[in-house]
């Protein structure tokens, strides 16, 4: 189906047109009705992603409605491509990808392109998420993925490439663009929960696991949980230091995901100074700026994340790198191996 915006045309790719665009620019534009550039194809879409789709369709017709889409301007130019990269998973995923050609580029067309799928991929009831992938340094392609509300949420499927994910509850909410007030601590956040689930990951795979060790991710969710409470003004269910087994720790670390991007989407500019008044552990009284608590929530975090690690190793077993860079860089961060 051809999907339609304000300033563009998206046509899907067909069997036909794909061989027509094996052939050459010349015989990809008498194919499509519209002029085709002789600079086609856009860099990171070449012969063997053509060929993929192709044979891809001729295995599976069906797959039609999640393969790649032509983009054409108003003006009846071919300007790039975007598409899915098949059909929705089992989990209810579907990945998109976009190139446009470097003289249509800075024209905001990859992202008007880019949320017309994302669009169409949420009227399937069985799209729970769309991802993208990209490079760290590409920063108009992470770009693209802002404006339309994606997050970034840690390393692809390759060294060296970084996932998005725009989830179908935020879709719902509006959320299609982070405010620029907003973009480091919902950047923080993400890395604080990819940072949880990988350090409950080592902890899982530890042989035997350390009661320490669990009690010590225990009380970063614990704390995250409570600061949490505090700043929404009401009171906390867990204490600091909880007791949780690995599939508590999973499931209070989804809670806290959950309850701080609420939180944080919330914050309009003048909340990050806002005073919150809270009584600690040791039964002080005190106030602290929201901005300053999310702050130390997430700094909190990563100091004791820290001690997971140097506890695991000094149990002989791996942990995985939860630091910051890794997160945003797609690619492992130096590893020592215990023993």
């Amino acid at each position: 189906m051809t999907l339609f915006t304000s300033r563009l045309r998206l046509i899907p790719a067909t069997p036909d047109l794909l061989r027509a665009d094996l052939a050459g620019p010349a015989a990809l534009g008498a194919a499509l009705g519209f002029e085709t550039s002789e600079a086609w194809p856009p860099e990171y879409y070449d012969a063997s992603a053509m060929r993929h789709t192709l044979a891809q369709l001729e295995r599976d017709p069906a797959a039609a409605d999640w393969t790649l889409h032509y983009i054409v301007t108003t003006e009846g130019l071919v300007a790039g491509i975007v598409g899915y990269k098949g059909k929705p998973g089992p989990e209810g995923t579907v990945e998109i990808g976009y190139a446009v050609l470097r003289q249509y580029q800075r024209r905001g067309i990859a992202a008007e392109a880019a949320g017309a799928l994302v669009e169409h991929a949420f009227l399937s009831p069985e799209v729970r998420r769309v991802i993208a992938e990209t490079l760290p340094h590409l920063l108009p392609s992470t770009r693209v993925l802002e404006k339309n509300g994606f997050r970034l949420i840690g390393e692809g499927a390759e060294p060296g490439v970084i996932r998005f994910e725009l989830a179908r509850e935020d879709f719902e909410a509006g959320r299609r663009e982070v405010p620029g007030h907003l973009r480091h601590l919902l950047r923080l956040l993400a890395h604080q929960a990819w940072a949880d689930s990988r350090a409950l990951l080592a902890l899982e795979r530890a042989t035997p696991p350390v009661p320490e060790t669990l009690r010590l991710l225990a009380h970063v969710l614990g704390a995250e949980h409570v600061w949490l409470a505090r700043l929404s003004g009401v009171a906390p269910a867990r204490a600091v230091w909880p007791e949780l087994d690995p599939a508590g720790c999973g499931q209070l670390a989804l809670e806290n995901e959950v309850g701080y991007r609420e939180f944080i989407f919330g914050l309009a500019p003048a909340d990050l100074r806002r005073i919150v008044s809270y009584r600690n552990s040791a039964g002080q009284d005190l106030q602290t700026a929201v901005e300053d608590i999310l702050l130390h929530v997430f700094l909190h975090g990563a100091y004791h994340r820290g001690q997971v690690a140097q506890r695991l190793r000094l149990d002989g077993s791996a942990p995985e790198a939860t630091d910051y860079i890794a997160f945003a860089r797609g690619t492992p961060a130096a590893r020592r191996e215990p023993g």
